[in-house]
């Protein structure tokens, strides 16, 4: 990705790309998962400012560029998080079988059918245990619309 700097961030290893060419993004975007492709030990993100060449070997270090200290010692790592120590991000999932999308975490609730397959996001997980289940606050990802799930019917 080019940056306005004319820099090019590279973020390899991701098993999984989450934002698209041109979206404006922000310290907080969720840009991808962590993989373990390529020439790779084990899954970790390998991020990588490379200068207006764009070749390899001609890098920026990425801790200089984002004001991170970058010698040996003791920091506080939520000086760096993407987000708030309350909050967790969203998870893509997809449903194993046809499931019901509710607007109160409860079976009484008025619902509408989603087939197997449909891609969603865990918004908040475990947010409610009712009839017997554990509820997931979700959004469904192809339309935004948002509910309740019981959260044993994903792949």
């Amino acid at each position: 990705m080019k940056a306005p700097d004319n820099k090019y961030h590279w973020y390899c290893h991701l098993s999984k790309i989450t934002c698209s060419v041109g979206q404006k993004i922000s310290r907080t975007t969720h840009l991808g998962i962590m993989g373990n492709t390529g020439n790779s030990t084990g899954k970790h993100l390998h991020f990588e400012i490379r200068n207006s060449s764009n070749k390899y070997a001609d890098n920026s270090n990425p801790a200089d560029y984002m004001g991170i200290p970058n010698k040996v010692g003791s920091y506080n790592s939520s000086d760096f998080q993407t987000q708030s120590n309350n909050t967790t991000a969203p998870v893509l999932k997809t449903l194993a079988r046809n499931t019901n999308l509710r607007s109160e975490p409860n079976t009484s609730a008025s619902a509408t059918l989603y087939i197997a397959n449909t891609t969603l996001y865990v918004l908040q997980p475990g947010v409610a245990n009712n009839n017997g289940y554990t509820w997931d606050k979700v959004k469904i990802r192809v339309n935004g619309k948002e509910g309740y799930m019981i959260n044993c019917n994903y792949k």
